[in-house]
């Protein structure tokens, strides 16, 4: 039989008729382009491409024919080499057809509902979605941070469809995926940038505003083990969500060794090519309820414990599964410096390199943390300005813990025999903390108390006139002459060999007589007895001020006096200044004299007046740290004695009288 072009037009239309057939019994062939042949020349199947996208593999099938020319009518095309894979959904058959002598070609194509998963190359050399598995070359992911996926659909027809997605929750009992975000939540990478979903996407359609149609709905199962997911939304473009069918974990509840948590979304296609993207979060070591607690997420999880899938697109179709290995993953460490030391408020200055790293000062009872370590090598903190007579203490090194341990340790710096500092070599993940006590031998600050009297004018004795002894001697002889002494009494009493009566006259005189020496007490004696020291008859009253010196650095001091009644100084002080250190000393200004008013004293001005013990107490900060030092480390106390007992003056005889009688 000759050959025409009829019979090769004939072939062609066969071979259409069989892809025809194909499409409408959704046989999922992948692309191939093949001539018909005769049956005894049958080509061997190519070699799969391997790519990222198994939706663009080109594969090659062949096909048989019962002969090598067709009348009208005649013929039959088969194929029984293919077989499905389950990627195999959703790709487009290019079918062509040639005639061997002619020449004449012809294509068809046909498609099928497809969806592909993409998720998101980070790194600032990459930033692209990747229709594969993401590594350390392509992707830097950090602790807590969300990756973010992608679905591109085609050959959608518009109206309702439902695609399901996974994510693996547990990996070992370890977190890792522990729920779902919005795409975008994760900062980009300096010099980076966020992920466009419609980045490659033809005609790609306009977002549905975010808002509960869309929102991510709440896995009890998370919530219920007392961590809160951060709230987030499904991001459509070309569609609308209009519901989820609620989670469901097709490897069990709960936990305990590999599980999996699987959520249906029901959306509308505007358009044939809809895109739909999302997060996945990456669990972290927080405690509840920001994360699972240390020792319980994915730090610990080797391999590629990080993976995504799609199940299903409208209730069919193969599995497509992204993982980002453990190494695209970062958990950054953290290194804390506590201060231990006696009551002060000394200040030290320390060197820590390399950067992150760098020199601080902190006082006692103080810390300096530095968080987001990202780079894991060995790190120097060393003690280099200590104030005059403190010492480090050793054991620095051996105090240093970490939690997360991942392999690292710390090891002591000396100099001169002494340790003056620790190395810690941070692994991945380690969050340290070192304790450098250190040891004074005097305690400091020190604090100068200036107490000045207020009454330093006024505290000789109120009552000095009120202490002229009103009990004047009764003992006085009656025969005090009461004109003039140069007249001898005529009645001197001859029973008194003493010139002493042994009774007192009724008729005792009234008035001082005219040559009563002149140190009769009459008003104030000029003898007045000086009271004895600790007898004080007015009340004490005392301005009391303080002064603090900072060793090795400067800042802020507060400064609080407590009454006796507050021996703990825990409630409100009785007066309270904060002042700023000059030249490393700080003092107070308590009841200032008013030098430009002419008296009294300026604000703030407290009197010191109550009987006992009053108490100091400082407080300073450096904007670092604050310490408070202890109560009534200096402090100084007021009595109020009784009044002194009233003088008894010695009478004193004039001189005449007194040479009278010893004759």
């Amino acid at each position: 039989m000759k050959h025409s072009n009829k019979s090769h037009l004939l072939t062609i239309l066969a071979i259409l008729c069989m892809g025809v057939a194909l499409s409408a019994s959704r046989l999922r062939l992948p692309a191939f382009t093949q001539s018909a042949t005769p049956a005894q020349a049958q080509a061997a199947p190519a070699a799969p491409d391997v790519s990222d996208d198994p939706a663009d593999a080109q594969r090659s099938v062949s096909l048989q024919t019962d002969k090598m020319e067709y009348a009208r009518g005649e013929g039959n095309i088969f194929n029984n080499q293919f077989m499905q894979d389950a990627h195999d959904r959703g790709v487009m058959l290019q079918l062509t057809a040639r005639g061997r002598n002619s020449g004449l070609s012809t294509q068809a194509a046909f498609g099928n509902p497809s969806a592909n998963l993409d998720q998101w190359a980070n790194l600032t050399s990459q930033l692209a979605w990747v229709n594969g598995n993401l590594g350390a070359s392509k992707a830097k992911y950090f602790e807590g941070d969300s990756i973010p996926y992608r679905l591109r659909f085609d050959n959608l027809p518009s109206g309702p469809h439902t695609v399901t997605i996974e994510w693996d929750t547990t990996k070992s009992s370890k977190h890792a995926l522990d729920y779902i975000t919005t795409f975008d939540r994760t900062p980009a990478l300096p010099g980076g940038s966020l992920p466009n979903p419609c980045l490659g996407v033809s005609n790609c359609g306009s977002l549905q505003a975010y808002g509960p149609a869309n929102a991510i709905p709440t896995d009890t199962q998370v919530t219920d083990a007392g961590v809160t997911p951060i709230p987030g939304n499904f991001a459509i473009y070309g569609g609308a969500i209009t519901g989820f069918i609620l989670y469901s974990y097709p490897t069990g509840t709960g936990f305990t060794g590999d599980k999996s948590a699987r959520l249906a979304i029901t959306f509308t296609a505007n358009q044939a090519n809809p895109v739909l993207a999302w997060g996945g979060h990456i669990s972290t070591r927080q405690v509840a309820p920001d994360g699972w607690g240390v020792g319980n997420s994915c730090v610990a999880i080797p391999g590629s414990p990080y993976h995504t899938r799609l199940i299903a697109l409208d209730g069919s179709g193969g599995n497509q599964d992204r993982s980002l290995s453990a190494d695209a993953v970062i958990f950054r460490g953290s290194i804390t410096i506590n201060k231990s030391c006696s009551d002060t408020l000394a200040s030290f200055g320390f060197t820590a390199t390399p950067s992150p790293l760098s020199g601080f000062n902190v006082g006692c009872g103080g810390t300096k943390a530095f968080s987001d370590i990202d780079v894991f090598q060995k790190y120097d903190i060393t003690e280099t300005t200590i104030p005059s007579g403190w010492t480090l203490a050793a054991g620095t090194a051996a105090s240093c813990t970490a939690t997360s341990g991942n392999g690292g340790g710390a090891t002591a710096i000396t100099s001169g025999g002494s340790e003056i500092g620790v190395e810690i070599d941070m692994k991945e993940g380690e969050n340290w903390t070192c304790t450098f006590t250190n040891i004074a031998p005097t305690p400091t600050p020190t604090n100068t108390p200036t107490q000045t009297p207020t009454q330093t004018p006024t505290q000789t004795p109120t009552q000095t006139p009120t202490n002229t002894p009103t009990n004047t001697p009764t003992n006085t002889p009656t025969n005090t002459p009461t004109n003039t002494p140069t007249n001898t009494p005529t009645n001197t009493p001859t029973n008194t060999p003493t010139n002493t009566p042994t009774n007192t006259p009724t008729n005792t005189p009234t008035n001082t007589p005219t040559n009563t020496p002149t140190n009769t007490p009459t008003n104030t004696p000029t003898n007045t007895p000086t009271p004895t020291p600790g007898c004080v008859n007015t009340n004490q009253a005392i301005i009391a001020n303080d002064t603090a010196t900072i060793s090795g650095g400067s800042g802020t001091v507060t400064f609080n006096l407590y009454s006796p009644s507050d021996s703990t100084c825990s409630g409100t002080p009785a007066f309270t200044q904060q002042r700023n250190t000059l030249n490393g000393t700080a003092t107070t200004t308590n009841c200032q004299p008013n030098y430009v008013g002419g008296s009294g004293y300026l604000d703030p001005c407290t009197i010191s007046t109550a009987e006992g013990t009053w108490r100091w107490q400082v407080i300073y900060s450096d904007g670092f740290s604050t310490v408070t030092g202890s109560c009534g480390h200096e402090s100084f106390v007021i009595n109020n004695d009784n009044s002194c007992p009233t003088p008894v003056p010695t009478p004193t005889i004039p001189g005449e009288l007194r040479s009278r009688q010893t004759r």
